[in-house]
């Protein structure tokens, strides 16, 4: 079952991968069996997992809310979710929230961040838009690979723990 639960997991985000970076457009279909299957594949305690998404949750609101402000103060006029940043991008991270502890999520955020920038440099899209939603799926699909193949966890936060000591 467990094997299962990883193959669907996988499948999904790189469903989601695929679609943003072809289309720039994420079918909202796959954010809902990405939550449950997210959900399911963490294994934490049903107290764990509510203290673990409280605290991801917080968390991503302390930097949206950062973000928001950011942008309303630098662009008055133009809007923020939908323009500034996507749908996907808010749902993949609302989706992933069970799977990643707290730094787990940081550094999920800072990966996805620093491979964003380095693709806007690289690749030089015309429209100055970033698959950020693809870009956090594919660094979750190593993150189950890495998880389910080798003895890296990067979904708790011990393995960044051990490396800021």
């Amino acid at each position: 079952m467990d094997i299962l639960i990883t193959i669907l997991l996988l499948v999904n985000l790189a469903g989601i991968a695929f679609q943003d970076f072809k289309d720039r457009k994420i079918t909202v279909l796959l954010f809902v069996p990405l939550a449950f299957l997210s959900f399911i594949y963490s294994e934490e305690g049903m107290y764990a997992w509510m203290n673990q998404i409280l605290l991801n949750g917080m968390i991503l609101l302390a930097i949206y809310l950062l973000t928001w402000t950011y942008f309303k103060l630098r662009n008055k006029s133009e809007g923020f979710l939908g323009n500034k940043i996507g749908w996907g991008d808010v749902l993949i991270l609302l989706a992933v929230i069970p799977l990643y502890e707290s730094i787990g999520l940081i550094g999920l955020l800072e990966s996805g961040a620093v491979i964003g920038i380095l693709y806007y440099l690289i690749f030089r899209p015309s429209n100055k838009e970033i698959p950020f939603a693809g870009i956090i799926a594919v660094i979750a699909v190593i993150s189950v690979g890495l998880n389910e193949f080798t003895s890296w966890n990067f979904f708790t936060d011990e393995i960044f723990a051990n490396l800021l000591m």
